[in-house]
């Protein structure tokens, strides 16, 4: 059986030796900015350490993985320059590392980009190490099939983890892994630094929302794949019957600036019905003021981490249908899925939530269990830590 979600206690009785032991971890992450696969990196090697595991961050020099993750409080290792392209340094980085994990002594790999993969993979085979090596994927690329992706994914690396579905059979389709050699294991969330903190009241009064309004927000990367003007649009047929309501899109300017979103919201003659805001330092405080959570995007979304911080908050969720959002919203049990490119089927997805309070608060209830039950820090912890403990078992 796969060491997926479904499998932990299938896991547990196969190592129960070794389910306790606390493991020496290199977490790899040269990600070069704080994206999704950032994110999933650097909140998996907080689980782990919270479980007793020896943890070590290794990234760039002052990159913003590193960053948060020292934030976090974890240990980080930033004299690799991980994602150098000068063939000398990348000779020094194998003896570099080589060195890192003699003196560390450590056990497992998990990289979280090619850079480091490849890197971690010749320092184990030039070196004669035995120590397995573990590769994360969370995008939406499929893997290379190429005569080093080959070698690199078959004979260079021991298992892949792949953070939703589609990725994981992307591996299996283009490179013939066997199905035991790569596991689906999803984000998790902490589930108590994410819930409602009761402030509902103070805060909507801050952004100027009555407390009787119904609010639906779209949080997240201001960028064209983040599908925001559908959702401006799909906000123009909801007020047509539901005048009441407002809509909040909230998130940092890349490919598109707030002034964009301004204009189509002033065009469509929305202005009274929207509020818009960059980044918020503290996303939460945008979380406790919604009642409805949508993600609109066209593409992207290889991990759904803003559907869990929704979910978290007890929101039903209105998501498309892209990569892990429908492995993570349920439809028509905490929310709906809809064809991406579609306002007028979020828009209708929207209206059933708005039109029923029952169905809201249902929804909602069955978002925050899931995420107790199948989505939270400790178990998503827990699965990649039977990973790591299944390999050490065979060696």
């Amino acid at each position: 059986m796969d060491p997926t979600l479904g499998g932990i206690s299938v896991l547990q009785t196969l190592f129960p030796k070794v389910s306790s032991a606390k493991l020496n971890i290199l977490q790899v992450i040269n990600v070069r900015w704080y994206n999704a696969c950032a994110h999933y990196a650097v909140t998996l090697s907080l689980g782990l350490a919270r479980r007793g595991h020896n943890l070590l961050v290794v990234g760039d020099p002052d990159s913003p993985p590193t960053r948060e993750a020292r934030k976090k409080g974890l240990e980080v290792f930033e004299e690799i320059d991980l994602s150098t392209r000068n063939p000398f340094q990348f000779v020094q980085n194998i003896f570099s590392l080589k060195n890192l994990l003699m003196e560390r002594k450590i056990e497992v790999i998990n990289v979280h980009r090619g850079e480091g993969h490849t890197l971690s993979a010749l320092t184990r085979s030039l070196n004669g190490l035995r120590l397995p090596i573990v590769r994360t994927r969370g995008d939406v690329r499929p893997p290379r099939n190429d005569v080093f992706s080959k070698w690199l994914n078959r004979h260079g690396t021991d298992t892949v983890i792949a953070a939703n579905q589609a990725l994981r059979n992307s591996y299996l389709d283009h490179l013939n892994i066997p199905q035991d050699q790569v596991s689906l294991i999803p984000l998790g969330i902490d589930q108590e630094e994410f819930k409602p903190i009761g402030q509902r009241a103070s805060l909507r009064k801050r952004y100027g929302v009555d407390e009787n309004c119904l609010l639906v927000g779209l949080l997240g990367r201001l960028s064209p794949v983040k599908g925001h003007f559908d959702f401006i649009e799909a906000a123009g047929m909801v007020v047509k019957r539901f005048p009441e309501v407002r809509f909040l899109i909230a998130g940092g300017e890349a490919q598109l600036t707030l002034s964009d979103l301004k204009r189509q919201v002033d065009k469509l003659g929305l202005s009274e019905s929207f509020i818009l805001t960059g980044v918020v330092e503290d996303v939460r405080q945008l979380l406790e003021i919604l009642d409805i959570g949508v993600i609109a995007s066209v593409g992207s979304e290889a991990i759904c981490r803003q559907a869990l911080e929704y979910m978290a908050f007890a929101l039903p969720v209105v998501g498309t249908d892209i990569n892990a959002v429908p492995e993570t919203v349920q439809d028509g049990v905490n929310g709906y899925v809809v064809p991406p490119g579609r306002p007028e089927k979020m828009a209708a997805a929207i209206e059933k939530l708005l039109f029923d309070s029952d169905l809201r608060r249902r929804f909602g209830e069955c978002s925050r269990l899931l995420v107790e039950q199948e989505f939270n820090l400790a178990r998503f912890s827990l699965c990649t830590e039977q990973v790591y403990l299944g390999l050490l078992n065979k060696r």
